[in-house]
């Protein structure tokens, strides 16, 4: 009989990823959110992060986030990397000289 706040971190106190390597957070949240595909694989629903924010932040922190493990999870890890580029600003300006026509 476990109570059903089990999973309740409050303030964010404790994320899995500061304690554990992340394949085995995923493992981890497989077992216990995954679902079975066609070949009988334990596999994250699609937008599993997404749809439980709260959940996945108990799992996760930002500074840990890769595309694989956003990939793997359903989470958008736009969120998570701010934009480096500024392609108006970084924009190198190229002139070409027109060439004499003889």
């Amino acid at each position: 009989m476990v109570d059903d706040n089990w999973l309740d971190n409050p303030g964010g106190a404790v994320v899995m990823d500061t304690a554990a390597v992340s394949s085995t957070v995923i493992s981890t949240l497989k077992l216990l959110y995954g679902q079975r595909d066609e070949q009988g694989t334990l596999v994250m629903p699609n937008n599993w992060a997404i749809d439980n924010p709260d959940t996945f932040a108990n799992f996760f922190t930002p500074e840990n986030m890769t595309f694989a493990i956003a990939a793997e999870v359903g989470a958008n890890l736009a969120a998570f990397v701010p934009r480096r580029l500024n392609y108006e600003e970084a924009a190198e300006v190229i002139e070409v000289e027109e060439a004499d026509e003889e």
